[in-house]
């Protein structure tokens, strides 16, 4: 080096650093290296239990979930009250309708215990048919001769469903007037608009006659406004019912009210397909039904619930080409629908939630996710034991170190979709509170299943895989579990420096 100045030598003149330099710090990377991985496949009972009875953690896993099976169907009654569901329960006015309906309900059925109810004279809610009428031209009225010809002959059509006169409520006198509570039944002429006119007049000079007619007419109906451009009819409907065709007499409603529902439930999607069929040149009709709606709703949900069936199949075809292996996405697929019942005793059972509507069954398309994540976690980890040849040397050794590494990452991602679902709980919406419960019990259910069941099936088809690679080879009858070529320190010993 000059010694003028403080520049580097050229670099023909460095000298390369030692070789036996570098082998000591490659050697010393791979103790290092070795010793980690010793550590982290130090064996315990779980991998003990693993590697001496892998069928047997199968079997039980999958036996608690055929047990919770067995407690959870009898139990899973989907909730079929869609719009009171969706309401505010806490809300003070929500709690003294229910207080109210369950006293109605409790003095109802006392009273029918001992006495019966007349045939067709107890109005029921959920039984009401609204048709809704509406003026083609919103620049003409309602009121008119055409319009109300139209809406006479609509009402008629139903009246003629041979099921109407089982089901129509039935007035003191002892007959159905299917046109009462519309705006026909304000009007008994409505030949010219002359007569609707005058008729309207009478109406709006009379309080009592006003605000009975109100609510089957447009908003705003008034004597500044005498030209609504809808209305509405409200058809309603009592029991109990008596059915000569089925010789069943009804007592009350209560009594059998699932087959009484399903008996005006065939009646009103007939009475649907009639309001949607019928034409008129002025006026659009339209129909509504809590019992048709939910039963709209059910089937909606039932008919998506077909692209499960392609879901299910894609990511068992994608499982499959990165697993190569059959066996494992099908029990991966076989542990999703198991969560299912062991999720409901959870939920049922323990957390005491008895609400179950189908938004609930949608969470299979969210476990399905985070099943399959889980597979490729656990499945990768047991590729990548591979790579270190002291693993494939003893067994009990591989499962220990990919036991360890799968469970930890498997529980950081289920642990953070398990609160992030816990926290819909908070919601006041029963339905939406009810499924992200509902969805965190699945998707710790399943985690439980994908630490159980499926490293057993893994672990045994390693071993039976073995066992075949040793039949191969003629030696099936002297197999012994694989051991260590070279010497391996103890688990209690530590590694000398």
């Amino acid at each position: 080096k000059d010694t003028k100045t403080n520049e580097s030598p050229p670099q023909r003149y460095r000298k390369e650093p030692n070789m036996s330099v570098r082998n000591s710090q490659s050697q010393l990377a791979r103790a290092t290296t070795l010793d980690v991985i010793v550590a982290e496949s130090r064996k315990n009972r779980i991998s003990h239990i693993f590697y001496k009875y892998p069928s047997v953690c199968v079997f039980v896993a999958f036996g608690l979930a055929i047990f919770c099976a067995i407690l959870a169907i009898p139990n899973m009654k989907i909730v079929d009250d869609a719009p009171r569901a969706f309401l505010i329960w806490d809300d003070i006015r929500v709690e003294r309708e229910d207080a109210f309906n369950e006293a109605k309900d409790f003095v109802e059925v006392e009273n029918q215990k001992t006495e019966n109810v007349p045939q067709q004279t107890e109005s029921i809610t959920d039984w009401i048919v609204w048709v809704l009428f509406e003026v083609k031209n919103s620049k003409k009225s309602l009121l008119t001769p055409e319009n109300f010809t139209d809406m006479h002959k609509l009402l008629q059509k139903i009246s003629q469903h041979p099921r109407y006169p089982s089901l129509c409520l039935m007035n003191p006198n002892g007959d159905c007037q299917i046109d009462a509570q519309s705006p026909n039944g304000f009007y008994p002429s409505y030949t010219t608009q002359t007569i609707i006119n005058t008729r309207t007049n009478t109406i709006l000079s009379d309080e009592t006659t006003y605000l009975q007619l109100k609510p089957y007419l447009q908003k705003g109906f008034s004597a500044s406004h005498t030209s609504p451009n809808w209305g509405r009819a409200m058809i309603s409907h009592g029991a109990p019912l008596n059915l000569p065709e089925q010789q069943k007499t009804y007592r009350y409603y209560k009594q059998d009210q699932t087959a009484q529902d399903d008996y005006f439930l065939d009646y009103v999607l007939d009475v649907a397909d009639v309001v949607d069929e019928y034409e008129s040149s002025n006026l659009n009709t339209y129909f509504y039904n809590r019992k048709w709606y939910q039963n709209g709703v059910n089937k909606l949900i039932m008919a998506d619930f077909a692209f499960v069936v392609l879901s299910l199949a894609f990511v068992l075809f994608y499982m499959i080409i990165h697993t190569r292996s059959v066996v494992l996405p099908i029990i991966g697929m076989l542990q999703v629908v198991c969560a299912f019942p062991v999720a409901f005793c959870i939920y049922f059972f323990v957390m005491r939630v008895t609400f179950f509507n189908m938004m609930s069954l949608l969470s299979i398309f969210v476990i399905l996710g985070i099943a399959a994540d889980d597979i490729f976690v656990f499945v990768d980890a047991w590729n990548q034991a591979k790579e270190h040849e002291i693993l494939m040397q003893d067994l009990e050794r591989r499962i220990s170190w990919v036991y360890r590494r799968a469970a930890k990452a498997m529980f950081i991602t289920t642990l953070t979709t398990f609160c992030a679902f816990l926290a819909t709980a908070l919601s006041d919406i029963m339905p939406i509170a009810a499924f992200g419960i509902f969805s965190a019990c699945v998707i710790a259910s399943n985690y439980v299943l994908v630490i159980t069941a499926f490293p057993g099936v893994v672990f045994l088809r390693e071993k039976i895989l073995i066992r075949y690679r040793k039949w191969r080879k003629g030696k099936a009858s002297e197999f012994d579990d694989r051991k260590e070529t070279y010497s391996l320190p103890n688990d209690d010993e530590k590694r000398p420096n």
